[in-house]
C-alpha cells in the first residue's frame, strides 16, 4: 500500500480545484500554524520594510516589486500544493534579488538590457554574468546564499525529472494516480514556508547592505529591530524542524551515505 496521503480538497473537475485552492490558502494559518505566519509576516516585511526610494532607483524598484509578488505566489503555491510551481517563483525570487541589489549601486540603462539588430530589447547571458560577479565581489555572504539555494532548487525542482514528477504520480496495486494537487505532506510543506521565510530575511538582509553601501531607498526606522525579531523566530522553528525525529532520521540517511561514497573514493593501501 503506499504511503503517499492524497489531497483532503476536491479535484475532480475545474471548479473543484478553483474552490479547493480558495480554501486552502484560507485554512493554511490551521494547517501549518507558525510556518505560515512566519512566511507570510516576511513577505508583508518586504512590502513594508522601505519608506521610499530614490527616483533614479527605477530600476531598482521595478525588481524588488517582481520579488515581492513572486514570493507571495510561492507562498501561495506552497500551502495549494503545487511544490514545483512554488519552486520556480522562488526562483524568480533569488534572480530577481541579486539584480535588485545590482540595480541599487548600478542605475544605467546598458546594465539591464541590450537591443538587437532589430531594436528588439533583450537580456543575455553576458549582462546576467556581470551582475552575479559584481553581487560575489561586492556581497559575497549574500551571493553564496542565492547560489545555494538555486542549486538545491535545480537539483531536485525546477527541471523536469522523475523526482518532481513523484509530486503527482503514484503507483497502486492495481492502477496509476495522478492527482491535481501535491501528495500532502505537512512536514514538508512547512520546511518549504520555512525556506521562503529564511529567502526573504536573507534578501532584506542583503538589500540593506547594499543601502548601507549605496544608499538609493530610505529603510524604515526599526529594520533592524523587525528584521531581528523575524531572524529569531525563524531560529526557533528550524530548531522544532531539526528536534523531528524524521529530520533525525534523513540526516544519520545521509551520514551514511556520504560514508560510503567516502569508502568508494579512498585508495585502498598497498
Amino acid at each position: 500500500m503506499s504511503e503517499k496521503q492524497r489531497s483532503i480538497y476536491p479535484q475532480g473537475n475545474l471548479g473543484e480545484i478553483n474552490d479547493s485552492e480558495h480554501r486552502m490558502v484560507h485554512e493554511a494559518i490551521n494547517r501549518y500554524g507558525e510556518y505560515y505566519v512566519l512566511a507570510t509576516n516576511v513577505n508583508v516585511f518586504l512590502s513594508l520594510f522601505m519608506k521610499s526610494v530614490s527616483k533614479d532607483r527605477h530600476h531598482f524598484a521595478a525588481f524588488f516589486a517582481h520579488l515581492k509578488k513572486h514570493h507571495l505566489l510561492a507562498i501561495f503555491s506552497t500551502v495549494r500544493l503545487h511544490k514545483i510551481q512554488a519552486s520556480m517563483n522562488l526562483r524568480q525570487v533569488l534572480e530577481v534579488g541579486a539584480l535588485a541589489g545590482f540595480a541599487v549601486a548600478n542605475t544605467d540603462d546598458h546594465h539591464f538590457v541590450e537591443h538587437d539588430s532589430t531594436g528588439m530589447a533583450k537580456f543575455p547571458q553576458k549582462l546576467r554574468r556581470k551582475i552575479y560577479d559584481w553581487l560575489v565581489k561586492e556581497f559575497p555572504e549574500g551571493s553564496a546564499t542565492i547560489k545555494t539555494v538555486k542549486d538545491a532548487l535545480n537539483d531536485y525542482d525546477t527541471h523536469a525529472s522523475l523526482l518532481a514528477a513523484s509530486q503527482i504520480f503514484d503507483v497502486k496495486p492495481e492502477e496509476f494516480s495522478a492527482p491535481f494537487f501535491d501528495y500532502e505532506d505537512a512536514h514538508f510543506v512547512k520546511a518549504d514556508l520555512w525556506r521562503l521565510a529564511d529567502v526573504g530575511i536573507g534578501l532584506l538582509d542583503l538589500l540593506y547592505g547594499v543601502w548601507k553601501k549605496y544608499g538609493g531607498f530610505v529603510p524604515v526606522d526599526d529594520f533592524l529591530t523587525q528584521i531581528n525579531d523575524l531572524s529569531r523566530r525563524k531560529e526557533v522553528l528550524k530548531s522544532e524542524m531539526m528536534n523531528t525525529e524524521r529530520y533525525k532520521n534523513a540526516m544519520r540517511l545521509d551520514a551514511e551515505r556520504k560514508a560510503r561514497a567516502a569508502e568508494k573514493t579512498t585508495p585502498s593501501s598497498p
